[in-house]
């Protein structure tokens, strides 16, 4: 439709999943069936790394994408954990308990915060009947992705794309961010000790009994975590709260911290990586390419009324995509920013600005990653050069064609003179550069919507034909 056309929608030719923003960049949030899991942001990145293992395992919250073997990765093998949280949209609580260890798989204390959409009744079963098999989970009906885990002496907290539901973690492309094991302070004083334990905690206080999870919190140390969060929470916010939330909290975190030089400018796109669309408003147009694309351009030093604007690409499944395996690898790019987060495109999800009010009604979460967030010095004192680029199953470590990818590099990553094959690139850190390696769930350079044989997909349309697996498209 011309709404598709003006987007520059494009078809994803190895998974779906996320949004970003780089010279020709990308942000991986995913979900290849096209239900359920959202996603919608700018540039790639993760959290900090101990500069020796970052070499090889990449830094402690890192965004990785998980393949079919999800379920493994879920897997909780520790047979000492105290307390587990379960936030998230939908849930599967027999399948998620299935995945304890047997050791502490009843007796493991567990608070559960979902979305499912349930009647009073249907509530009042499903507690009565997970508390018969489970006596230690407590429920609460609020929405939101992610997940913390607290074992003893330590705890972990991890956000991801996927629902707590076996097809989620069996079938589909998903993402996830995680953090080390933080350690508990050493002088617990009760206040926050960085920004993201800061920001945490408010976006948690909007919680039923969110003292049970703010009280343990304050308990660790979060400051090596190289990450900022993006929350949204239900409400309707004006003054300086306006920009604490949403695609405003977006637009000012990039704004004031995020680099972009101006000669990628003309060339950079934002990608838009979604598996769900929900209410743009009765002119989609209107908010999509106004306030929301705004914040989407934003960076240190850019203003409302900028001259250039970066390509707004948004990578959501064709039916093809949905039901045909793909093996094709993207190559490496240069991001100058990732989002890895629960919202969809969507007014509700990001809210939205009226008359100086803020109106947002969704909860959602994610961690926005950006180069300077990894910049310190190297173990010789010398200043860390970092670049974020989009790693693959052949390159998991990408090396920097050029010193500055401003200078010489075209939009593909590439330097004009070719790099010296003697040199040796086996770290991540060598003389002063860093590379924080992303998993993208798409190709590179993006392939645009046939609209003559591409069909999008949705959920409650039947297809013709059979897919990879010898399933008939109309089930």
């Amino acid at each position: 439709s011309s709404d598709e056309e003006e987007l520059g929608i494009s078809t994803p030719t190895s998974a779906a999943g996320t949004s970003t923003r780089t010279p020709d960049a990308g942000v991986p949030k995913p979900d290849h069936s096209g239900h359920e899991r959202r996603d919608a942001a700018k540039r790639p990145g993760s959290q900090s790394p101990s500069r020796q293992d970052a070499k090889k395992q990449g830094p402690p919250g890192v965004c990785q994408q998980l393949s079919a073997s999800g379920e493994t990765y879920l897997t909780l093998k520790q047979a000492d954990l105290e307390l587990m949280v379960q936030i998230n949209y939908m849930i599967e609580v027999g399948f998620v308990m299935s995945k304890v260890h047997t050791a502490i798989r009843d007796s493991l204390r567990t608070i559960v915060y979902h979305g499912l959409r349930l009647t009073a009744d249907q509530v009042q079963r499903m507690e009565a009947s997970t508390r018969a098999q489970y006596p230690n989970i407590t429920l609460h009906h609020v929405p939101v992705p992610g997940i913390g885990k607290d074992p003893y002496g330590t705890m972990q907290f991890v956000l991801h794309t996927a629902n707590m539901i076996e097809r989620d973690w069996r079938n589909k492309t998903q993402a996830v961010f995680r953090t080390g094991r933080l350690l508990k302070k050493t002088s617990p004083s009760g206040l926050a000790t960085c920004a993201f334990e800061r920001d945490l905690t408010e976006y948690l206080q909007a919680y039923h009994n969110h003292p049970v999870l703010t009280s343990r919190i304050s308990q660790y140390d979060f400051t090596d975590i190289r990450g900022v969060l993006i929350g949204s929470i239900p409400g309707k916010f004006s003054g300086p709260d306006k920009n604490k939330w949403g695609h405003m909290r977006l637009r000012t975190i990039l704004r004031q911290q995020v680099e972009i030089s101006k000669e990628l400018l003309p060339d950079s796109r934002v990608i838009c990586q979604i598996s769900s669309v929900g209410s743009l408003g009765k002119d989609s147009q209107d908010w999509l390419r106004g306030e929301f694309e705004v914040s989407l351009n934003a960076y240190r030093g850019s203003n409302y009324m900028a001259s250039i604007k970066a390509d707004l690409c948004v990578v959501y499944p064709t039916a093809e995509n949905t039901f045909t395996r793909v093996t094709s690898k993207p190559e490496g790019n240069y991001l100058s920013w990732i989002l890895l987060t629960s919202a969809n495109l969507s007014k509700p999800a990001w809210g939205e600005m009226k008359k100086g009010i803020f109106s947002v009604q969704s909860y959602e979460l994610g961690v926005l990653l950006f180069p300077s967030l990894f910049e310190d010095l190297d173990e010789a004192g010398q200043n860390l050069h970092v670049y974020m680029m989009n790693a693959t199953l052949d390159d998991p470590y990408p090396e920097p064609r050029s010193a500055r990818p401003d200078e010489n590099v075209s939009m593909s990553g590439t330097k004009d003179s070719e790099v010296n094959d003697d040199d040796n690139h086996d770290d991540d850190v060598q003389g002063g550069i860093g590379v924080v390696p992303i998993r993208l769930p798409y190709d590179l350079p993006l392939k645009k919507y046939d609209l003559s044989q591409d069909q999008v997909w949705l959920t409650d349309r039947l297809f013709p034909g059979v897919d990879d697996f010898g399933n008939t498209r109309e089930k």
